[in-house]
């Protein structure tokens, strides 16, 4: 009961200290004894430097279960929010997160860079199932450029799960 005494100071730390250690251990603490608390926290944040600090450290110490806090930053939060929570998603690894990173390669309304973040993640992740299903979405790509990157991406994940049978 006492250490939950510690959480306004906490809150505190994490949005004022100049230090991001100093940051990153106040989000620990933070997560540890309040996930619930600290989940509102990072959804609420409109400084992108703490959000991007809370979900590191969620990623970090909760793996899977950090997954849909992750894709829900990466579908509505800024940018550099967006794309660290990419960053991270990728760093689980794992069939559910693969399976985040299709559904964000198929978003036709998502920002280009992220789309290309994912395929590069997929290239990195998937298996070689992957490549039917990222065959079968270059198919139906409009976009020259976009429909090369599924297609490069496909070759990748070829190439790094059985390079025998590389493209």
């Amino acid at each position: 009961m006492r250490a939950k005494a510690a959480l306004p100071e906490l809150e505190k730390l994490l949005a004022e200290d100049s230090e991001d250690r100093v940051r990153r251990a106040a989000a620990y603490a933070f997560l540890n004894l309040d996930p619930d608390g600290f989940r509102s926290r990072l959804s609420a944040s409109q400084n992108d430097r703490v959000s991007i600090i809370c979900l590191e450290i969620l990623a970090r110490q909760e793996r899977e279960k950090a997954l849909p806090e992750l894709e829900r930053l990466i579908r509505s939060a800024s940018a550099p929010v967006r794309l660290a929570a990419l960053a991270e998603l990728g760093s689980i690894g794992g069939s559910e997160a693969v399976g985040i990173l299709f559904r964000l390669v198929e978003e036709t309304r998502l920002d280009s860079r992220l789309q290309v973040e994912a395929l590069v993640r997929l290239g990195e992740l998937a298996e070689l199932d992957a490549v039917e299903r990222l065959t079968k979405l270059a198919e139906k790509e409009s976009d020259p450029s976009t429909r090369r990157l599924i297609l490069d991406t496909a070759g990748r994940i070829e190439k790094r799960t059985n390079p025998d049978r590389a493209r």
